[in-house]
């Protein structure tokens, strides 16, 4: 008798066991369904808003994206969906918000392929802010890090404009070398180049004004003089 109640109380407690097991896979299964679920939604919104920016719809790519990384904040492409916030506001020309992103991106994901991106955001802003120097960090710190990276060449080329801007012209000879010909920015840093050439050649040469003073005037022969030579 002893034996049968044994084997009822073991028996019960395996289906108890084996019961709870089914039910706690089931619930997880249900929340990966569930997380899957999510993560499809987020890549449509990303989706919908990156054709936008594409479009040049900022504004309202903006506000998507906006939407996006609130509701879904563990969307697995939240960098790369913040970068593309970043670079929307900097074309909407709302610099102080792309400056906010960028070093938010920065401080958030370390690790992220994006952070490239980001520093180079942050040079484009501060130079179109006129902080050339600051501007300049932000590219020192890409060819120290990132010198192989696509967007060297468009980071160069802001270097060129910034270091023009502050008349560094020897920089920016210098620098047109490393900007590769393929390059979409390649024909606006030759232009730059150009400029800068012309202008070292002017201040290199004494200026007019000093070198007159400087030497006697020849007198201009007077028209009796001319009469005698011709005769």
């Amino acid at each position: 008798m002893r034996n049968i109640t044994s084997i009822k109380i073991v028996v019960a407690s395996l289906l108890f066991f084996i019961t709870f097991r089914a039910t706690g896979l089931s619930a997880q299964e249900t929340e990966k369904q569930l997380a899957e679920k999510r993560q499809r939604a987020a890549e449509g919104l990303f989706d919908e808003a990156a054709q936008k920016c594409k479009e040049r719809d900022y504004w309202q790519g903006v506000l998507d994206l906006l939407a996006l990384l609130d509701a879904h904040p563990d969307f697995i492409k939240f960098d790369q969906a913040t970068n593309l916030l970043a670079n929307s506001l900097y074309e909407l020309q709302l610099l102080e918000a792309a400056d906010l992103v960028n070093r938010q991106l920065l401080k958030s994901v370390l690790k992220s392929p994006y952070v490239p991106d980001a520093i180079h955001g942050l040079q484009k802003v501060y130079y179109h802010k006129g902080e050339y120097q600051q501007s300049l960090r932000f590219y020192n710190a890409l060819e120290s890090h990132y010198a192989s990276h696509a967007v060297i060449g468009e980071a160069r080329y802001y270097a060129i404009q910034a270091n023009f801007q502050l008349h560094n012209y020897s920089f920016v000879v210098n620098t047109i070398k490393h900007v590769r010909r393929s390059s979409d920015f390649y024909p606006f840093a030759l232009y730059t180049t150009a400029l800068t050439d012309l202008k070292k050649k002017i201040f290199d040469r004494p200026f007019p004004a000093l070198s007159m003073s400087a030497k006697p005037r020849p007198k201009r022969p007077s028209c009796g003089m001319w009469s005698t030579r011709r005769a």
